[in-house]
């Protein structure tokens, strides 16, 4: 009876060490270091928008209408006097019945979208000093944006680029190692990568999507920052 527990416990014994030996096995052999690179600038505009509603309300739908005719008669004028005919876009006047509140007769309101179009940022206060004073203006927001935008998003993907190969370069000679190949790259975080094999990714520079920057301050120029950051596995030997 001993003899044939023994055997049990052997069998047993044996079996784990297999399980063992087969799990280290089956754990891949990894010869890469992943980095990420970040690389940012800060660049002046040279053309905006401003998007805004003109809104009038009036007990009187005429009243209303004119008030809507004569606010954008006054935009014209002012594109014609700085010399940008092309820069002012008008959408359709709506009209919306308002309910009679608190005592007060029944009111119409005519509203329209506007958008001014600026590229010659030198005449940018002679445009937007007398639109911020106009009455009847509604929602009003400003944008820069540059035309060298494709250009400094190359830059900064280059820089970004270096950066990341560099940190590898250390990281990989901190260990006796040296860096060969990327074996992926890509123009943010390698999210799918980087979970499946169990790396947590780092909050990076985040790459800009918008087309426009809000300004802060309407009366000013604001500079804008652009940010890039890549992700990067490199072979190692």
């Amino acid at each position: 009876m001993l003899m044939v527990r023994l055997s049990r416990l052997w069998a047993l014994l044996c079996l784990s060490a297999a399980c063992a030996m087969g799990t280290a096995a089956e754990f891949p052999d990894y010869h890469f270091v992943h980095t990420s690179g970040e690389a940012f600038m800060y660049v002046a505009p040279d053309n905006s928008e401003i998007v805004f509603d003109l809104r009038a309300t009036d007990p009187s739908a005429e009243q209303a209408f004119s008030r809507i005719n004569g606010r954008i008669a006054e935009l014209q004028a002012l594109m014609t006097a700085q010399s940008l005919p092309d820069a002012l876009s008008v959408g359709d006047v709506k009209r919306e019945q308002l309910a009679a509140k608190d005592g007060n007769p029944e009111l119409v309101q005519m509203k329209c979208s506007v958008r001014i179009k600026v590229d010659d940022l030198s005449k940018w206060k002679a445009v937007i000093a007398p639109v911020l004073n106009m009455p009847d203006v509604d929602k009003l927001s400003v944008f820069f944006d540059t035309t060298k935008r494709e250009d400094i998003d190359n830059q900064l993907l280059e820089e970004a680029s270096k950066s990341a190969r560099k940190r590898a370069d250390v990281i990989a000679r901190s260990f006796g190692r040296q860096i060969t190949t990327a074996s992926a790259i890509t123009d943010g975080q390698l999210r799918n990568l980087t979970l499946s094999i169990g790396l947590v990714t780092s909050n990076g520079a985040t790459n800009r999507v918008r087309r426009l920057e809000p300004a802060a301050d309407m009366t000013g120029i604001t500079v804008m920052k652009f940010a890039k950051s890549v992700d990067v596995v490199f072979r190692t030997k």
